[in-house]
């Protein structure tokens, strides 16, 4: 559980946790299916408690993964743009602005 929250934490910054999430949770997966079948026994106190906990659990972690989302995305020194050139990469592109600087020469 501690895995997920911290993937949902910070995969609003860092979207390849996407995948290595993916990769540790199906190595898990299989790793716990082959447990379960050669060498562990049936459960007699297994109830509905622990996937309840667990629901709960993830609505917490979903609003964390939204509020650390928008600290992130928002943050003004992640997306800094230099203020002191008015003119950006597109501009040099584009014919129409071309134009207008060759009228500013002449």
């Amino acid at each position: 559980m501690s895995t997920l929250f911290v993937i949902l934490m910070f995969s609003s910054g860092m979207p390849i946790l996407y995948p290595i999430g993916l990769i540790f949770y199906c190595s898990t997966y299989l790793t716990n299916k082959l447990l379960i079948i050669k060498l562990y026994q049936k459960s007699q106190t297994l109830n509905r408690t622990i996937p309840i906990f667990s629901m709960n659990y993830l609505k917490i972690g979903l609003c964390v993964h939204i509020l650390v989302g928008v600290f992130m995305l928002t943050d003004q020194a992640t997306f800094k743009t230099n203020t002191n050139d008015s003119r950006t990469i597109l501009d040099e592109y584009d014919p129409i602005n071309k134009l207008d600087l060759l009228k500013d020469i002449q």
